[in-house]
């Protein structure tokens, strides 16, 4: 149900969420294994305003990323 929010883009991060990626069903998409690679593709590939869809699990300790960005 994921895809009736319309995001920019979905991302994927960690092994877990495969399943995740695999059966999001639009293009805009990306699958990510490690803190720095899910924080460099959003510095480097959005921008202000763009909605992102980032599901992982919590044992990815996903607040990393929020506090890398911010930094």
């Amino acid at each position: 149900h994921v895809a009736r929010f319309s995001p920019d883009i979905f991302i994927a991060f960690g092994p877990l969420m495969q399943h995740a990626y695999d059966v999001y069903p639009r293009e805009n998409k990306k699958n990510f294994l490690t803190h720095n690679e899910v924080v460099d593709y959003l510095r480097s590939s959005t921008k202000k305003g763009d909605i992102v869809l980032l599901k992982g699990a919590r044992v990815m300790a996903m607040e990393k990323i929020f506090k890398n960005l911010i930094e």
